[in-house]
């Protein structure tokens, strides 16, 4: 039998994303009450692009929109609840034993950067590259 743990560290980071988007958004819309001041927006943005505040079902689908991008592998493996990132779309653990170290970019011979290089390696499961500086946030900026 497999016990699971209920809060694990994947529910925590979606629940951590899920409070942060909703006092984002509470803040924005407590932002753009009607306190007397005249607003200006860029000339680059017009009022098509924007999601009123006084339609919630603008503001529902824009943040549904914005919870795809937050836990997204892609995002969700270097920025994860601990110290672990992981990885692959199943946001398995890191290999290897690697962990975020005080900087963000691993400890000891195991930095990001020992594999992940500058560009992609040739063949197939080999560490993606970039040509950015590889790493995770440092570990005084919680997740």
């Amino acid at each position: 039998m497999k016990i699971t743990k209920v809060f694990s560290s994947k529910n925590y980071l979606k629940t951590t994303v899920i409070a942060a988007a909703l006092l984002a958004l509470a803040i924005f819309a407590y932002s753009n009450r009607s306190d007397g001041f005249e607003r200006v927006e860029a000339s680059t943005v017009n009022t098509d692009m924007l999601a009123a505040a006084h339609d919630p079902e603008k503001a529902v689908a824009a943040f549904n929109d914005a919870v795809k991008v937050f836990f997204s592998a892609r995002c969700a493996n270097c920025h994860p609840a601990g110290d672990i990132p992981t990885q692959g779309d199943e946001m398995t653990l890191h290999t290897q034993g690697v962990t975020r170290g005080k900087d963000g970019k691993g400890v000891y011979g195991m930095t990001c950067t020992t594999c992940h290089q500058n560009e992609n390696l040739p063949g197939v499961h080999l560490p993606p590259g970039t040509d950015k500086d590889w790493h995770m946030p440092p570990a005084d900026q919680p997740m």
